[in-house]
């Protein structure tokens, strides 16, 4: 009995025990698997997350199969709309280019519709006892050989120049020149004309032509600029007059057409001048003259170095007349070009402490404490008669024109001794009895 009793139990545990090891065995499993099932759903999640990011902001996708295939056929939907949405764009894009090039070919004008602004780097303005002679670059669309732009610069014309913007966009072919002052033969002959010059459009594009003297009709040249909307024509060469050293342009012409212009002034005309002096070292400094426009920007600067200093002033007030700056420097009298402030001429051996006016007949009226009383110097450099007392230094500091009749003042407040001259440089009168004028 005992025996079978023992049996008994051991069979009982070892079932029990069995029994056990599957049940656990079976939850090990079903955890294993809900693990896998896990990481499953966590790759698939990141996976969707991915493709989230990817297809910007598409939902995420759920654990189940059928749900993932729902939700895979509906980003492939999306996507077919993204791809239509980006044709869409894509041809708004090119619609909106068509439209801006449309623009820009409405804005491109024929040159006969256009509107140019001319300015030229100088005029020569004529005064005559009945009228004032004005050779604009006007008269080179006017359609009349009796007037001509002249220019009004000191020299032969070499460096003078005309620029003209358009108020549109336009194409420029071909240009036309009549050279010279057609007006009449010895007007023709009389006065330079150009023998080679530059053409440039505000793109880069540009070209040097050569012109055939003696043709008194307008020269044909090629250019093909394209899509400008101003030219420079710069002189670089030019054939001499028999006379004169005016250069002249009678009649222009685009493409064959006559254009409308109106006058301008040049952007880089001189208003204004600046001198500055260094620090005076062992005696000796430096002088520095500055140019500037109407708006106040510097258009050039130059420098007179190793001035030596003296009681006298070391350089005079500047002038600046139609076609040079004039100022005197240590009793050296420099007239240069308003462009770029480089020496037209020097007149030297005026003796220092300078005073300049304009004068008459484009000459110009310089005073000298020392040396000559008063001195006439033309346009081009030249004395044209000079006052030089033969007993006495007088000292002239200032020099005026009144009525007609020069002044010359022997101190800075022009209130005290003065002898009064015409405009030859004969001696008419003094301030007082006292001074005698030899």
């Amino acid at each position: 009995i005992c025996l079978i009793m023992g049996l008994a139990m051991v069979l009982f545990f070892t079932l029990t025990g069995c029994e056990g090891r599957a049940n656990n065995e079976d939850s090990n499993a079903s955890e294993e698997s809900q693990d896998e099932e896990n990481e499953s759903d966590g790759t698939n999640i990141f996976n969707k997350m991915k493709s989230s990011e990817d297809t910007n902001g598409e939902d995420k996708e759920e654990t189940e199969t059928s749900d993932q295939t729902g939700e895979t056929e509906e980003t492939d939907e999306e996507a077919e709309t993204k791809e239509v949405d980006e044709t869409s764009d894509s041809n708004s894009v090119d619609a909106t280019q068509t439209e801006s090039e449309k623009k820009d070919i409405k804005t491109k004008k024929t040159v006969e519709e256009i509107t140019f602004l001319v300015t030229a780097s100088s005029t020569l303005i004529e005064n005559f006892s009945t009228e004032t002679k004005n050779h604009s670059p006007i008269n080179m669309t006017d359609n009349d050989a009796n007037t001509a732009w002249v220019e009004g610069a000191v020299g032969d014309g070499v460096g003078e120049w005309i620029l003209l913007e358009g108020d549109s966009i336009f194409d420029l072919d071909t240009i036309q020149i009549t050279n010279g002052y057609t007006g009449t033969d010895s007007l023709y002959e009389k006065n330079n004309r150009i023998k080679k010059l530059e053409i440039t459009a505000d793109n880069g594009q540009s070209k040097v032509v050569d012109l055939v003297d003696g043709l008194k009709e307008a020269q044909n040249f090629i250019l093909n600029f394209k899509d400008i909307q101003s030219i420079k024509i710069v002189i670089l060469e030019v054939y001499e007059g028999s006379k004169y050293e005016d250069l002249c342009i009678s009649e222009l012409l685009f493409n064959k057409k006559q254009i409308k212009i109106t006058a301008g002034t040049a952007s880089n005309k001189v208003e204004s001048i600046e001198v500055m002096e260094s620090d005076i070292i062992d005696g000796i400094m430096d002088i520095e003259v500055q140019a500037y426009d109407n708006n106040n920007v510097l258009i050039w600067e130059r420098s007179f170095p190793d001035i030596i200093m003296t009681e006298l002033e070391p350089y005079s007030k500047p002038l600046i007349s139609d076609n040079g700056i004039l100022i005197e420097v240590y009793g050296n009298l420099y007239y240069m070009n308003p462009a770029n402030g480089k020496n037209i001429w020097v007149y030297d051996g005026l003796g220092g402490g300078a005073s300049i006016i304009n004068g008459f007949d484009h000459n110009f009226l310089v005073t000298s404490v020392y040396l000559n009383l008063l001195n006439c110097i033309s346009e081009t450099g030249q004395l044209v008669w000079k006052i030089e007392p033969t007993d006495e230094v007088y000292n002239a500091y200032n020099v005026e024109i009144k009525s007609g009749l020069i002044y010359v003042y022997f101190d800075s407040t022009r209130n005290n001794d003065y002898l009064v001259f015409d405009k030859d440089g004969n001696y008419i009168k003094a301030s007082s009895k006292d001074i005698v004028f030899k």
